[in-house]
């Protein structure tokens, strides 16, 4: 086993992670805790805090010292008040001081060794943002963390079913991942989105960009689906309407169009029964309205 300890003290940690935080210690604990097991080598985990609970408060000082012992470095950033993910992540940016950035739910479990799959498929790839293929439980609707970690349908399933599978597009921003250099070419996240839509601003203005984005399958997660999100108020049409002024067109109405719906659809039948996910990204439109 390697000596992750001994190992943070002479190399460079080449990723890392940024996660929001707030409230739901009892999720977040688990899902870190296993993200930081998961991990390849030690990793910068840089949580920000959008002034949660004492509990969570607390929780996140046990992860600490969890990540000490593990070998990773762990920072956390303390806010005032909640102001909304798109914040958190850019002030995790800020210091985030490795190769590569990898933007993650608080709430989302990548499989063992996410690390180097990761960065190795998108090497291979030439891709130059990307997510590993995420499964919802919401979509799986019985499906639990247990039986993602474990047991006969696992993500050993997933990644047989998609090896070496790519649907290049934007993807929803459970997971974020890519060289840091390349979230500075693409500029900040907009904080004037609450809460949807900072992710999908930010891959859109990467595919202007003519920067390669997309799924990769040879790496699975699993998401306990925005599990924070349904505390906190948000406005979806003001997002809607924010998107379509900066960007010409309305992701939202092109998401739920009738032909794409369907799309989502055969996806989720995929998925649900063959394991496969979709070839088809509905989320871009036919031409760059630019």
């Amino acid at each position: 086993m390697l000596n992750y300890i001994a190992l943070s003290k002479f190399l460079n940690l080449r990723i890392s992670v940024i996660i929001p935080i707030y409230n739901k210690i009892e999720i977040v604990q688990n899902c870190i805790l296993l993200n930081m097991q998961h991990a390849n080598e030690p990793c910068k985990w840089i949580l920000v805090d959008n002034n949660s609970d004492l509990a969570t408060k607390n929780g996140l000082l046990e992860l600490k010292s969890d990540a000490k012992q593990l070998g990773h470095e762990f920072v956390i950033i303390e806010e005032k008040e909640n102001t909304g993910v798109a914040r958190a992540w850019n002030k995790g940016l800020q210091i985030a001081d490795s190769e590569y950035v990898c933007i993650l739910n608080n709430d989302a479990v990548m499989m063992p060794n996410w690390s180097n799959l990761l960065i190795e498929t998108m090497q291979k790839n030439n891709l130059a943002i990307a997510s590993p293929f995420v499964l919802e439980k919401s979509f799986l609707k019985t499906y639990y963390l247990e039986h993602f970690l474990k047991g006969a349908k696992n993500y050993s399933y997933y990644i047989h079913r998609n090896y070496k599978r790519i649907r290049k597009g934007i993807f929803g921003g459970v997971i974020i991942f890519g060289k840091k250099s390349n979230f500075e070419k693409i500029g900040a996240f907009d904080e004037r989105f609450w809460l949807s839509h900072e992710d999908i601003d930010f891959l859109w203005r990467a595919n202007c960009l003519g920067l390669a984005i997309g799924v990769v399958g040879d790496v699975v997660a699993y998401h306990y689906s925005s599990l924070t999100r349904k505390d906190v108020g948000f406005d979806e049409q003001k997002n809607e309407q924010l998107f379509e002024q900066k960007h010409g067109w309305n992701f939202a109405q092109n998401e739920n169009s009738f032909f794409n719906k369907l799309i989502k659809s055969r996806n989720k039948r995929l998925l649900s029964y063959f394991g496969l996910m979709g070839t088809i990204n509905p989320f871009m439109p036919k031409e760059n309205p630019y």
